[in-house]
């Protein structure tokens, strides 16, 4: 393996432990979470569970309300209730925070719902996914723009970095900040996005073929995992921008 390889795989693997300490280690550790009761006012509900993850504490404006022990797989996912204040039903059922790393099973938070409806923050929360899809597009625009440091070593190749994988890079940033704002022009310009990192993830891999270069293959590395990201951006944005435009609605009528 010669030098410049071993450079793009070090690159590689640094970035991806990057990611991993910054949205992975934080979650692993916690063992509690804030969430507002409506979309945008204080976290007033706190929820903490044990480390067994087979008792739950809510507590709500600091004062605790309930404490919920799940001792079957059946009470884990049927979920268990505590009534608030008002009157309102609060349910947790024991889940998985597979929307947060991406990873199926890594990470744990608890499914939380009010009167039958998703609290915001909470696993299913159209808001919550929708504020992954956007970390998606921002990550996808960075892993592109560190890619660029690659014109410095692959002369041949200055032009595929500079005019195609720099400006993809800015674009996803573009996507994700108005992805935000629940915009839909956002959402066709990452199909289109997501549908050219694919394809130039295909090309990169048969010049990998072709010329075997560490250019090549720290190139296929990232347009690979750049076309998750926003396929999977993609997926949970349409989910949420329909959902979350009736709720607005709904608050102003």
């Amino acid at each position: 393996m010669d030098a410049e390889t071993q450079l793009g795989l070090i690159l590689v693997f640094g970035v991806v432990g990057f990611v991993v300490i910054l949205l992975v280690v934080p979650r692993l550790t916690l063992n509690k979470k804030k969430y507002a009761l409506q979309r945008g006012g204080a976290k007033r509900l706190e929820i903490k569970w044990s480390s067994d993850k087979q008792k739950i504490v809510v507590t709500l404006d600091t004062k605790q309300i309930g404490i919920l022990e799940f001792t079957t797989d059946e009470e884990k996912s049927r979920g268990k209730t505590v009534t608030l204040p008002d009157g309102s039903i609060l349910n947790i059922k024991l889940g998985l925070d597979a929307e947060a790393s991406g990873i199926k099973g890594l990470t744990f938070a608890p499914d939380v719902t009010l009167n039958g409806k998703p609290v915001p923050g909470s696993i299913n929360d159209p808001g919550y996914k929708l504020d992954v899809a956007v970390k998606n597009f921002y990550w996808g625009g960075v892993i592109n723009i560190i890619s660029g440091v690659f014109v410095l070593s692959a002369p041949d190749l200055a032009w595929y970095y500079i005019f195609i994988v720099i400006p993809t890079g800015i674009i996803a940033f573009w996507v994700g900040y108005n992805l935000k704002r629940l915009s839909r022009t956002a959402l066709s310009v990452g199909i289109g996005l997501a549908v050219f990192s694919g394809v130039t993830f295909l090309i990169v891999f048969l010049v990998t073929l072709s010329v075997n270069t560490g250019e090549g293959i720290c190139g296929d590395l990232f347009d690979l995992v750049d076309t998750y990201l926003f396929i999977d951006g993609l997926n949970k944005g349409f989910k949420a921008i329909d959902y979350l435009e009736n709720e607005r609605k709904e608050m102003t009528n």
